[in-house]
């Protein structure tokens, strides 16, 4: 990923007679300065490694291949991320892996990596770990290691000739105690990649969870947990809402945005874990989620018009209002309507268009009653709708039903009221 560098502007006063520009010294101490940086080091490890796996894969044209990930558990605690792509040379292998920040993707913008931290993290969990290179019909193993003087070193264990494709694979032994752990944030780093790694060792649950609302860059999730999401390159970065413009807060806080950026639109810190809030930073954010208000009006008025029926779009925008209540009059019309009738109240049209012989019956969590009455319609997509046209004896059997069905809620109407 290209790095946006500040421009340096030096006024001086009279004239600079001696200089010494700033060095850096190698020492154990700085390398586990640099082996630290990561919060959450289990995430740190599967998404750097990760990113790339996937990094290799569209250097080699192959951007839609999946990488390969093997998942600790209890007979195999191991973490190994293999990828299919260029695979590394010997010459170049040191260079990659024991010098920080040598990276050979700082001047592009089709990959990730920027700063060659990510290749050393497995150092901030583990004191070593192996590294297979296949590459141009060669086999090379090699130990990464801190040695006796606590300095991070590369050896190569082994060579041999093979007809296996180009790759690289990363191998990291895991503590039985970590093991939950490591599988928990492989689901975490990449559950917004387009394409997903296949898995040996364990099961990952992708949960491919459908959004509610999406546009071309954007998804709205009802259960993100009110958590506003900047996606870049894959990784997901949490926004701070409380960096970007007043008006904008409702909506960052409430409708589980989901947002995609290309790669070198945001600036991120050295872990990876979190955006810069640069000011040009900022304003991308900003605009991207002025686009995401006029594309969410659209698609939330659509979605009501294009309702196949009445209860449906009654449906539709009392869940909008119940799960996203930013949704007032600066975002969307005031008054709702569905082929001309007023629906901006659901739930009084409803008793309105049953002349008021409505009942609707749910199950109660507290108290002695098994089961509550209300006079307005539960407008839940679990909902179910019953005619009585019985003589009699269509209350007592949906409250029988009720009291055995903790989910669901029926609603009533018809001549039968007994």
């Amino acid at each position: 990923m290209i790095i946006k560098d500040q421009e340096t502007t030096l006024e001086t006063i009279g004239t600079i007679k001696d200089e010494s520009a700033f060095k850096m010294r190698t020492s154990q101490k700085a390398f586990q300065i640099l082996s630290s940086l990561y919060s959450d080091k289990p995430l740190a490890i599967v998404r750097e490694l990760g990113c790339n796996a996937m990094d290799s894969h569209i250097a080699s044209g192959q951007p839609n291949r999946p990488f390969h990930i093997h998942a600790p558990n209890t007979l195999e605690p191991w973490l190994t991320i293999q990828d299919f792509g260029t695979g590394i040379s010997h010459e170049n292998i040191y260079e990659i892996y024991s010098v920080y920040f040598a990276s050979t993707k700082t001047n592009t913008n089709t990959q990730v990596g920027m700063l060659g931290l990510g290749s050393k993290s497995p150092f901030c969990y583990s004191d070593n770990f192996t590294i297979t290179s296949i590459h141009n019909q060669v086999k090379r193993i090699y130990n990464a290691y801190f040695n006796a003087q606590g300095m991070p070193t590369i050896a190569l264990a082994s060579q041999e000739n093979t007809n296996e494709e180009n790759g690289v694979a990363i191998q990291i032994p895991i503590k039985n105690s970590d093991i939950g752990e490591f599988t928990a944030s492989i689901w975490k780093a990449f559950r917004f990649f387009d394409v997903k790694p296949t898995i040996s060792g364990g099961t990952i649950n992708w949960d491919n969870i459908k959004p509610d609302f999406e546009g071309t860059f954007w998804k709205s999730f009802h259960n993100q947990n009110n958590q506003c999401v900047a996606i870049m390159g894959g990784v997901a970065y949490p926004i701070d809402i409380y960096k970007l413009a007043n008006d904008h807060y409702d909506i960052a806080r409430k409708a589980g945005l989901v947002m995609h950026f290309n790669i070198g639109e945001l600036d991120v810190t050295p872990s990876r874990e979190s955006l810069m809030y640069h000011d040009w930073v900022i304003s991308a954010l900003n605009e991207k989620i002025d686009l995401v208000k006029k594309d969410f009006v659209a698609k939330v008025e659509n979605q009501i018009k294009n309702s196949d029926n009445l209860l449906d779009a009654m449906k539709a925008l009392y869940l909008l209002n119940n799960r996203w209540s930013f949704l007032n009059s600066t975002l969307i019309n005031s008054k709702v309507k569905w082929k001309n009738i007023d629906i901006t109240e659901p739930r009084k049209s409803i008793k309105q268009i049953c002349q008021n012989n409505l009942k609707s019956y749910s199950k109660r969590v507290w108290g002695r009653a098994k089961w509550s009455e209300s006079e307005y319609a539960s407008l839940d997509n679990n909902a179910l709708w019953y005619y009585a046209d019985l003589k009699m004896g269509s209350i007592k059997r949906v409250i029988n039903f009720i009291k055995t069905h903790s989910k669901q809620n029926i609603i009533v109407t018809g001549k039968d009221r007994k």
